[in-house]
Parts: C-alpha cells; sequence; structure tokens
C-alpha cells in the first residue's frame, strides 16, 4: 500500500533514541554492559535488555542513532510502533542469551555487550524488506552485513561477538524460529485500541504508527521461499499449460483448468505446490487413460457386432 509519508520522528524510534542518549548522560555503563561475570545475582537480569542503553564506544552510539531516521523509521511505519518495539525486544534478548551461552565456551571473555547496534542488525536482517524502498533487493539484503563488516574494521575494539549474535538472531526470526513469542496481528490491533494507545495517537511530537494488516507485515517465515509474491492454483497452472510439454505425460482439457479456478487461493511452500500439481497431473492422466479405454472398449464392441452381423 502506497500513501504519502509524513515528516517527523515515529513514536518507538524516538523513545529509544532519547533513552540512549539519556542513560548516556546520567548512568554508568559499568552498571549497564552485559558480561557473563556481571551477572553474580537475580537483580542483575536487568542487563539481558539495559545493555543497549549504553555504547562504550561513542562513535557506536552515534552510528545507532544515524541509523534511526536513515532506515528504521521507515521500518516502524511498515510494522506498528507496538510490534516494533515488541520485535526489537525480542531481538535484544535472544541476542543476549546468545551471547552468553557461546560466551560460556571461550577459554577468554570476550568483549562485553552494549550498545544498542546488535538489535539492529537483527532487525535489518529479520524486516530487510521494510526498508528496501530505499535500496534495491540484492543491497537491502547485503546492507546489515556490510555494517557489520566495516563497523569491526573502523572500530577494531567495538563488540564483534554480539554482533554477530544479533546477525544470528535476525536470521533466527526471519525463520520464524521465534515466531510464536511474536504478538499477533489480532492482538495487536487490539492493543492499538485501548485508551493509552488512543492517547499516544493525538501525541504531536512523534508519530504513533497502528499495526498494519496481515498483507502489509512483511513476514519472512520461510527464508527466501516465501520472498516471492503470492500466487494462485490456476497460475501455476496455466503457466506450466503455455510450456511445450505436457503434465503426467498428457496435456491437460479446459475443463481441468475451469475447475482449478475454483480452488482456494495458495500462498504456502513452493514444494507443497509442486506435489499438488504432480497429484493433479497423475489425475489428469489417469482421467486421459480412463477415456482413451473406453474409447477401445467401444471401438471394440462395434468391430464385434458388426462380425456378429456379418
Amino acid at each position: 500500500m502506497q500513501r504519502l509519508l509524513r515528516t517527523g520522528p515515529t513514536l518507538g524510534c524516538l523513545l529509544l533514541m532519547f533513552s540512549m542518549v539519556l542513560a548516556r548522560i546520567i548512568l554508568s555503563c559499568s552498571d549497564l554492559v552485559l558480561q557473563l561475570d556481571s551477572l553474580e545475582d537475580v537483580w542483575d537480569g536487568h542487563r539481558l535488555f539495559t545493555h543497549v542503553l549504553c555504547a562504550t564506544d561513542i562513535h557506536l552510539l552515534l552510528l545507532s542513532l544515524f541509523l534511526f531516521p536513515l532506515l528504521f523509521w521507515r521500518m516502524e511505519e511498515q510494522l506498528g510502533t507496538l510490534y516494533f518495539l515488541q520485535l526489537s525486544t525480542l531481538c535484544t534478548l535472544s541476542s543476549a542469551i546468545l551471547y552468553l551461552l557461546i560466551s560460556s565456551f571461550l577459554p577468554l571473555p570476550p568483549v562485553p555487550a552494549s550498545g544498542y547496534l546488535a538489535t539492529q542488525l537483527a532487525l535489518l536482517i529479520a524486516k530487510h524488506k521494510a526498508f528496501i524502498w530505499r535500496l534495491s533487493k540484492k543491497w537491502s539484503f547485503m546492507l546489515p552485513y556490510g555494517i557489520l563488516i566495516i563497523t569491526q574494521f573502523i572500530f577494531p575494539e567495538s563488540p564483534l561477538l554480539f554482533h554477530i549474535c544479533g546477525v544470528i538472531s535476525g536470521l533466527a526470526v526471519r525463520a520464524g524460529l521465534l515466531h510464536h513469542f511474536e504478538l499477533s496481528v489480532l492482538r495487536r490491533q487490539a492493543l492499538d485500541s485501548t485508551h493509552l494507545c488512543s492517547c499516544l495517537g493525538s501525541f504531536n511530537l512523534a508519530r504513533f504508527i497502528p499495526a498494519q494488516a496481515e498483507s502489509t507485515l512483511l513476514h519472512d517465515i520461510n527464508s527466501t521461499a516465501q520472498e516471492r509474491l503470492p500466487f494462485t492454483y490456476i497460475d501455476a497452472y496455466e503457466s506450466v499449460l503455455s510450456s511445450d510439454f505436457p503434465i503426467g505425460g498428457t496435456a491437460m482439457h479446459n475443463s481441468n483448468v475451469t475447475n482449478l479456478r475454483e480452488s482456494p487461493v495458495w500462498l504456502g511452500d513452493p514444494i507443497s505446490l509442486e506435489d499438488e500439481m504432480l497429484e493433479a497431473g497423475i489425475l489428469a492422466s489417469l482421467r486421459e487413460y480412463e477415456e482413451q479405454e473406453k474409447r477401445k472398449q467401444e471401438t471394440t464392441l462395434n468391430k464385434s457386432s458388426v462380425s456378429a452381423l456379418r
């Protein structure tokens, strides 16, 4: 759905930017960074989330703040404010847990995890279609990996392991491995209808984006197979019928195609579609064979009748 974009920051991105700047000013990074040794008691569990508010390198903080208006305002417009914040929280938590698991197997402690860049890399990989309007499809897919390489080249002291964990988390979200932890569209729309969200929608400083319809969420569940546009049974069959070879050894009749027009729209895995096409081709071949056998029997009966009359 194409529409004119209003100017101004989105509410979710503005809230994250303000929190990062405020934490940099009034808080100490040593109280927020995430490391295996820093989790001494239960109360240190807040580091699983609050480590994104502190970047030990000011340049990484400036890079994260720069990426918000460049890419993530548009992403929030596509996903909705609540879904963007919930997905950010999910990517942050999964990256932190994966970082701690990998750190426990290393002989030396890695660089402490801090900053929001790992979550941004996860979001760019998980929902790269949400900013494809700025770049081509190929470059939008390669952008987060380019940011990771350039960041590590320019800032060698940056937490490379943590950023790699962010990339892995983005791939997991894109593959649908964490889909059960995401709120459904109906639940997000129900939250948008609450009084609090109505008040946020009237906030003039930033824009509250309501939950988008299911067809506009750009939800990637099965890697690259779902990157293609949805199609129907009849589109696939007509494309095969226009080729020079028949299905199942025999050509399909127009009546079969007419019957297929009544089939429901197919939005699933192309592998299952191939199975459906193969089954339909076999059925068409069996019908054709039965018709040929009937013709042969009728011809044989006619010949026998003529012989008997003679």
